[in-house]
């Protein structure tokens, strides 16, 4: 079996990069049109791919929806669900 070659690992403990995450982090944290167990699943399953893309101007594409994806795009307010000015997803 070949081994994939090491450019493709990367580090998500680059400083940029952990203050990406930290402020995704917050970004839902603050949000109150998610609800809290989306929030907490989040939390649970985030890594540091998505700040590292962030970082680096590239795209994550991630598998594997929710068990009900619809839970992530209903608030749980009513309210809509705003983005901020630089996400890029």
């Amino acid at each position: 079996m070949k081994k994939a070659p090491q450019a493709l690992f990367v580090s998500s403990a680059e400083p940029d990069v952990v203050v990406a995450f930290r402020g995704m982090m917050g970004w839902v944290a603050r949000n109150t049109q998610f609800r809290p167990e989306a929030k907490a699943e989040f939390a649970a399953a985030a890594d540091g791919l998505a700040a590292y893309a962030k970082v680096h101007g590239a795209r994550a594409c991630m598998q594997g929806p929710p068990k009900n994806e619809w839970d992530y795009l209903k608030p749980a307010n009513g309210a809509r669900v705003e983005r901020e000015p630089d996400d890029d997803v």
